[in-house]
């Protein structure tokens, strides 16, 4: 009976104790798991509110951009309908602006160097809306269209819209950069707590296994998923969202919210850049298709041309250049520039380029091209304007006809490495006046190469002087200009540093070794008064015309052209007359027909007296040819040019003859 009464004494003994334990160890870990939720309570609740702070601060900067943009949009629809309603956003951004710039330095008041970028933005801010939006405004209501649309492509406008969206990305990316640094910070303090926590767990479910047990090991599955979580989390790895209502399942709904946000910035960015990337694919394939695919090959002369879109433009830009030998053998050249980018700025660039074709095939005279374009830019764009220069190149005479319309000045390089422009007056198109056009024709020497280019080139340094230095200087050097891809040559060298703008160049070289058939011409000259010498070149001229395979009845008609021609220099410019017979077209030959009289003008019509005399050989040129023009000739005389097009005798084969004629000597 002792011994039992003693068994159940210690028993009794064993179970206070462990009654004292589980109601001691119970509340001492729960006064420890409540310290421990205060503080990850008191971390969550940090980090919510810096989140709020990040995400409000970041949606204020949003918010004053997309006041810009409003007002941007809203001055620029009013200058297309000068409308009140028009510029409601704009007047809703000037009020609604001050009250978000002021909320956004209130947001990061907490952080001086993110204080002083918000500052700065908001400076900028103000200064885009006040300083150009606003003055733009002024300047359009007060009817200073030219001055406005000058001011805001001026390089300052750019430089501050540059700056502005610069501060702008760098405000947002340093305020996710301080919200990643912050929760980096939480992310620390957590894993310290989880292992503080994990301990305790451990160290309750060893000393009160029945009471809490199940509490212990549930806290510690989830304290290790929330760790797992956080850590997948930071690799970038998807993660299942822990359940329930606890803090740690709100820490890690707020660990997923928050990665997220910033995956979704990072995509966004990442996606913008792509965006970026194939939109200026786009718009540079665009750019190169409305180019020419290939320059003309015309004998004595080698062109080259690049076009180069600027790196921080996406859209297809107004930049051109084109060559095109005429009808008449002599080459139309034009390169030019139209105000602003996008699919407009395309059309109209289109729109210029086929204009001064269109007149070119009609009256190959730089003065009407230019005269033309300016009419179509301002009946149908008359808010633009553009950039031009239009000159015609005669290969016989070595002559440049030409006419600027407000272009850079193309630069002229001569055989002993000198480098000289062309320097022209004019307005841009859209701005000129009826008398402002300034037409010149100026003699290009052998071994010569002009140069043709867009503002691009000297203005990507934003040191127009200095692009200037650089272009005259790789123009210059002859390890430049001897290579095949000139153009290309001079873009790498003038613009190291890579183009912001547009950039188009054109290249003529003047080559006598570049020719495109050999003996693609025949020259004969001699006097008028020199009757037995003019019919012997008269008859030379016809059989070489047969020797080529011409038909009679074509041989015949060219005969016929060339005794008028003839006839007419007799009587009214008698003396030397050059004679020149150009093959190097693909259907055609040109007769170019050069006498040092006075120089007239052709008006090819029958005369009113139909019993007349004069008149009537020039009529009839001009009714036996394809196309016939006469010019004055810049040291005199007339210079006639008569184009054919021949038929030619089928060989049994059926195939067309095309013999070339053996070389004739310049003077007979």
């Amino acid at each position: 009976m002792a011994r039992a009464g003693e068994v159940a004494r210690r028993f009794a003994l064993r179970i206070r104790t462990q009654a004292i334990l589980i109601s001691v160890v119970p509340l001492t870990f729960l006064l420890l798991l409540c310290i421990i939720a205060s503080v990850l309570q008191n971390k969550t609740d940090q980090m919510a509110a810096w989140s709020q702070r990040s995400t409000s601060a970041l949606s204020e900067s949003d918010a004053v951009q997309q006041s810009i943009s409003d007002a941007n949009r809203s001055v620029i629809e009013y200058t297309r309908q000068p409308k009140p309603a028009a510029l409601a956003a704009y007047d809703a951004g000037r009020r609604e602006l001050p009250l978000q710039e002021a909320e956004l330095i209130r947001l990061v008041r907490d952080d001086p160097s993110q204080e002083r970028r918000a500052a700065r933005y908001v400076e900028l801010s103000n200064e885009l809306m006040s300083g150009v939006l606003t003055a733009y405004l002024k300047l359009w209501q007060a009817g200073k269209k030219a001055e406005a649309q000058k001011m805001v492509t001026a390089q300052r406008v750019r430089h501050l819209a540059l700056v502005w969206e610069a501060m702008r990305n760098d405000f947002d990316l340093t305020e996710r950069q301080i919200a990643l640094a912050r929760y980096a910070a939480l992310h620390r303090d957590l894993e310290s707590l989880g292992a503080v926590l994990l301990g305790a767990s451990v160290a309750g479910i060893v000393l009160t296994v029945f009471v809490t047990g199940q509490f212990g090991f549930r806290i510690a599955r989830r304290l290790l998923r929330l760790t797992e979580n956080a850590h997948r989390l930071g690799r970038g790895e998807p993660t299942a969202v822990i359940g329930g209502g606890d803090e740690i399942a709100d820490l890690d709904r707020v660990y997923h919210e928050l990665t997220r946000r910033i995956h979704e910035t990072l995509h966004q960015k990442e996606d913008a850049l792509a965006a970026f990337e194939r939109a200026h694919h786009v718009a540079s394939t665009l750019q190169r298709a409305l180019l020419p695919q290939e320059l003309p090959e015309v004998q004595g002369i080698v062109f080259d041309g690049v076009y180069v879109p600027g790196r921080t433009e996406a859209q297809v830009g107004g930049d051109w250049y084109d060559a095109l030998r005429l009808a008449d053998g002599r080459v139309l050249i034009t390169i030019g520039d139209v105000a602003g980018t996008g699919l407009p700025a395309a059309v109209i660039m289109a729109a210029m380029r086929q204009v001064i074709r269109g007149v070119a095939q009609v009256y190959a005279d730089p003065a009407t091209m230019i005269d033309a374009a300016d009419r179509t830019l301002k009946a149908e764009h008359p808010d633009r304007f553009v950039t031009a220069f239009v000159g015609v190149y005669d290969p016989v005479a070595h002559t440049l006809s030409y006419c600027s319309a407000g272009h850079p000045a193309p630069l002229l390089r001569h055989a002993d490495g000198s480098v000289s422009d062309m320097p022209s007056d004019g307005l841009p198109l859209g701005l000129r006046t009826r008398d402002g056009t300034d037409a010149r024709t100026v003699d290009i020497p052998d071994g010569a190469t002009l140069l043709f280019y867009t503002d691009g080139l000297i203005e990507s340094t934003q040191d127009v002087i200095e692009g200037e230095r650089r272009l005259r200087a790789a123009l210059a050097e002859p390890s430049i200009t001897a290579r095949r891809d000139l153009a290309r040559a001079i873009h790498d060298d003038v613009l190291r540093e890579g183009a912001h703008d547009d950039v188009a160049i054109l290249a003529m070289r003047l080559d006598p070794a570049a020719t495109v058939a050999p003996d693609s011409s025949r020259h004969w000259s001699f006097d008028t008064g020199d009757l037995t010498t003019a019919q012997r070149t008269r008859a030379l001229f016809a059989s070489v015309l047969a020797d080529a395979g011409m038909l009679d009845d074509d041989v015949f008609s060219a005969e016929l052209i060339f005794g008028e021609l003839l006839s007419n220099a007799v009587r009214y410019a008698p003396g030397a007359v050059d004679v020149v017979l150009d093959w190097s077209g693909a259907s055609t030959a040109i007769v170019h027909f050069l006498d040092r009289g006075s120089g007239f003008v052709v008006i090819p019509r029958l005369p009113t007296d139909l019993l007349s005399e004069r008149g009537r050989g020039l009529f009839l040129v001009w009714s036996l040819s394809d196309d016939f023009n006469v010019t004055k000739r810049t040291d005199g005389g007339s210079h006639v040019r008569v184009v054919l097009t021949p038929r030619r005798k089928r060989g049994h084969n059926g195939v067309v003859a095309r013999t070339q004629p053996a070389p004739v000597n310049a003077t007979p």
